[in-house]
């Protein structure tokens, strides 16, 4: 009656090894959710700039604007953000070294740094808005809106005050 025991496991083991051994070969396609995050942030940004030409309608010139004027603006923030960055490993750095006075003013320069972002980007959004006809500003003042309001990292949530945050 054992024997009878073991060659049902022995079957199961095999048929689970040759299973385990096809997922292994084949490997499933990752869900589409994963592949985009994979691609990073150039391809939503190709989509973001894609998003404005389609729902302004922007002209071959308007266009050639915006792409220049996104341009510009990434590597402005990229290079902001990897003094940023470069701050932030001092700062941890010299937060475990006990040195108070050195992370306070790093804080202080890190903090200066997100400012700088901050008017880069509401500069850049000023531009691109320059370059909009008078007729396509109403459109692009309600996209830039959402945006902000949308990718607000940290909303307010207080008792009592009526608004609900998504």
């Amino acid at each position: 009656m054992a024997k009878k025991y073991y060659h049902i496991i022995i079957v199961f083991l095999i048929v689970l090894n040759i299973f385990s051994w096809r997922l292994w070969w084949e490997k499933p396609e990752m869900p589409e959710r994963f592949t985009q995050e994979r691609q990073g942030k150039e391809g939503r940004n190709e989509k973001g700039l894609g998003f404005f030409i389609e729902k302004l309608q922007l002209d071959e010139d308007q266009q050639s604007d915006f792409k220049r004027l996104r341009s510009e603006y990434f590597e402005q923030v990229t290079e902001l953000n990897k003094e940023h960055d470069d701050l932030r490993i001092q700062l941890s750095h010299s937060f475990f070294s006990d040195q108070t006075q050195l992370s306070d003013s790093l804080l202080i320069v890190m903090a200066q740094y997100k400012v700088k972002i901050e008017k880069a980007t509401l500069q850049h959004f000023k531009s691109m808005r320059e370059v909009c006809y008078d007729d396509q500003k109403q459109q692009f003042d309600t996209i830039v809106n959402h945006m902000m309001k949308k990718f607000n990292r940290w909303p307010q949530k207080r008792k009592g005050d009526g608004s609900k945050n998504k």
